[in-house]
């Protein structure tokens, strides 16, 4: 298997090589996810993939954010300036660029980034026809998905072992992009999941960082990765340091040749929440920490004695340089630092604190050696330069668009409900879109039977395991007039039949489908139906916040769930369930954008009745052009201003 380390500027990249490293992954310009990385230059990834492939090891260049239309011919810039530099292959997200690429450089290796979400063998196989060579696996994926996967394609492999995990589905977080304009698509996240929040449904409450998921840490379960058909363990970490690279690369690359790694050091270097396996042990797992959100490093003892400024642990070796955090009860009290073979704390420390080495200097000194020694290596002569295999193409592929029963005189107004949906809304509307909280078919069927409109199925962002047989039992019932389609998963699940592409597909650009904008979109066209009353999903998650609150699985509230922020704004929780539970974390306020609405050219509305009182869906479905914009309870979204 391949060790692909991070690599945020050329001293992390060196890091990299040196400890052991098979390949890297980089970003240069504007299109990458990491932009509050160093990145690299023209010239300097130019020195980069040189000194990379002089030793052996492949450059992979991100290009892994959403591309607005008018920033097409910038990132084909870019990409043109990286094939020239020798990168080995792009990591795209955007399939509209990836077509773009493909037709600019046909021979360049492309890798489905983890932000498309590909969890799943539908979702493979539709990347295999579009000209993938790598899948790199959403981090939600489960391993038997992940090896059927790699059968039915037999496309390359790639999971993220190690590093920060993102608590919503891959590629499908908005919650920065709705709150700030700040877009996590677009490399600029703001991490609002690592900030503290109430989880409540009224009787139990628990408040502490009740988004901020623990780090991955798999080297102790690579056996399942390689049964699973993993050919690539991909790093995460392009914002952390050069010791952070060398230090897990180097553990990776020890477990690999069958040597023992040192956890402690790599606890050390960044560990956030003791670690967790993300869906690989457990396809049910506790994946949050709450107590803290940041490195709580490595436990290297407690307090046993202070004096003045200075605190004693025992067992501890001193070293100057080293730094530590201070922990009560698992929550921050204080750091320290030790200078002069003695530690110097601040905050408040209290005798029995636990003390975690945050910071080794030993590491940074041990890093800049592996450099200085991998400066000097033998260059390898002739490095073979990767070639694409999968020679597919997207312009191949032909989506099956629903035709909207609508002319270009008259609006057309879609309802999207659930089963709690009070059913005297639906004469109202022209076609609704039924997204159940419960996928069961012969419930489904029954509760269509009161909508004497076309209907439409939307499908789930998530699709895992046993999800796939429940959401083709509804499909072999032929009871639906299209599907709404919000994971790729699902243009090759239900390619034979009428789809419409869903606002968490992700389109900001031109792409041929019928199509709900994404929510992060400033405008749009006359082919394009428009959310203008709803509630915006912040984000997707797989976890179960019930087991937050200490309910089991099979016996979780009934009671509405609610995350509440600092500002004491109360989001709700909107469960899903298929075979798995799954949560979307609502706004808390509605979307409202009647009043910017222009009758010439938006005539294709969509109405959300879910999480919305009946009365006032009723007012926006007779009149969608003139609804009463409330300032306290309702936003315009990202409408006329779109995401940086």
């Amino acid at each position: 298997m391949e060790i692909l380390a991070p690599a945020g500027n050329m001293k992390a990249l060196k890091s990299a090589v040196a400890a052991g490293a098979d390949a890297v992954y980089l970003g240069a310009g504007d299109f990458n996810a990491r932009s509050k990385a160093e990145n690299f230059g023209k010239n300097e990834l130019r020195l980069a993939v040189s000194y990379c492939h002089d030793r052996g090891v492949r450059v992979y260049l991100t290009l892994n954010t959403l591309v607005k239309s008018q920033e097409t011919e910038k990132a084909l810039s870019e990409a043109k300036d990286a094939a020239d530099a020798g990168v080995d292959a792009f990591i795209v997200q955007d399939l509209a660029l990836a077509l773009k690429i493909q037709k600019l450089l046909p021979d360049m290796p492309l890798h489905a980034s983890t932000q498309m979400g590909i969890h799943n063998a539908y979702g493979a196989a539709f990347a295999k026809k579009a000209g993938f060579d790598r899948i790199i696996f959403s981090r939600e994926s489960l391993p038997a998905d992940i090896l059927q996967s790699k059968e039915a394609t037999n496309l390359e492999t790639e999971f993220f072992v190690h590093g920060a995990h993102c608590v919503s589905f891959s590629g499908n977080c908005y919650f920065s992009a709705l709150v700030s304009g700040y877009s996590g698509n677009r490399g600029k996240c703001l991490q609002l999941c690592r900030k503290r929040y109430t989880l409540t449904d009224g009787n139990k409450s628990k408040t502490g960082y009740m988004l901020s998921a623990k780090d991955i840490c798999l080297l102790k379960n690579l056996s399942i990765l390689e049964k699973a058909g993993i050919d690539s363990l991909k790093i995460e970490g392009r914002l952390r340091s050069p010791e952070y690279v060398s230090t897990v690369t180097e553990a990776y690359r020890k477990a690999l040749d069958g040597k023992v790694p040192d956890i402690t050091n790599v606890k050390t270097v960044f560990n956030r929440g003791d670690y967790s396996q993300a869906y690989v042990i457990d396809d049910r797992p506790d994946i949050i920490y709450d107590l803290t959100q940041n490195n709580i490093g490595s436990y290297t003892g407690n307090v046993t004695d202070i004096k003045g400024n200075t605190i004693t642990v025992k067992g501890y070796k001193s070293s100057d340089g080293d730094g530590f955090k201070i922990l009560r009860h698992g929550k921050e009290a204080g750091s320290a630092v030790c200078k002069n073979g003695k530690i110097f704390y601040t905050d408040s420390v209290k005798l029995g604190d636990e003390v975690r080495l945050t910071k080794k200097s030993s590491l940074e000194r041990r890093t800049e050696v592996l450099i200085s020694e991998s400066d000097k290596r033998e260059k390898i002569e002739n490095f073979k330069v990767l070639s694409r295999k999968n020679h597919c193409s997207i312009s191949d592929i032909v989506l099956n668009s629903y035709d909207l029963p609508c002319n270009n005189t008259n609006s057309c107004v879609i309802l999207r409900v659930n089963e709690y949906t009070d059913k005297r809304l639906y004469p109202h509307t022209d076609i609704i879109i039924l997204s159940p909280a419960l996928y069961d078919a012969n419930k489904i069927k029954t509760l269509i039977k009161d909508f004497n409109k076309p209907a439409l199925l939307e499908l789930p962002v998530e699709a895992r395991g046993k999800d796939c047989d429940i959401l083709l039992d509804i499909k072999d019932m032929n009871i639906f007039d299209g599907y709404v389609a919000n994971n790729i998963y699902a243009l090759e699940m239900f390619g034979d039949k009428p789809l419409v592409c869903g606002e968490q597909m992700n389109f900001l650009s031109e792409y041929k489908c019928t199509k709900i904008i994404s929510e992060e979109s400033a405008v749009a066209g006359k082919e394009d139906i428009v959310p203008i009353f709803m509630r915006e999903i912040f984000m997707n998650l797989t976890h179960c916040p019930s087991r937050q609150l200490g309910y089991t699985c099979g016996k979780c509230t009934e009671r509405p769930l609610y995350l509440i922020d600092e500002n004491r704004n109360q989001m709700p929780l909107r469960r899903k369930k298929l075979y798995y539970c799954y949560h979307e974390l609502l706004n808390s306020k509605i979307k409202n954008i009647s009043d910017r609405l222009n009758r010439d050219i938006h005539k294709r509305l969509l109405i959300d009745a879910r999480n919305i009182d009946g009365k006032k869906v009723y007012t926006a479905l007779k009149d969608p052009y003139n609804l009463r914009f409330d300032e306290k309870t309702e936003t315009r979204g990202r409408w006329g201003k779109g995401v940086k």
